[in-house]
């Protein structure tokens, strides 16, 4: 697993392009394609089940590479995740950091 900071900087990049273009942005962090079964077993891409099916989107992708909590309440979970109001991605943070914290 990455540091804490390594992926708090990942969220200050995710968040700059959210700033930039934020229609673009939603449009690929909203697209979660089927995937396999073997995709949904790897060690570290994060996947979720929609209707049965597995899928997987950008953020998924982006945990499996920084990594997972491995202990504590969020054990399991990855270390970013999406704010999304209305169905709309508002900005990116920390699993376990409270909006407006440092990481």
């Amino acid at each position: 697993m990455v540091s804490r900071f390594e992926a708090a900087a990942v969220c200050v990049y995710l968040n700059d392009l959210l700033a930039a273009d934020p229609v673009f942005m939603n449009a690929i962090v909203s697209h979660r394609p089927e995937c396999n079964a073997a995709l949904a077993e790897h060690p570290t891409f994060q996947v979720g089940m929609i209707d049965g099916t597995y899928c997987a989107g950008l953020i998924g992708l982006l945990n499996g590479l920084l990594g997972k909590h491995e202990t504590g309440p969020h054990a399991g979970h990855g270390l970013i995740y999406g704010r999304f109001v209305d169905d709309q991605v508002i900005g990116f943070g920390l699993v376990g950091v409270a909006s407006g914290e440092r990481a």
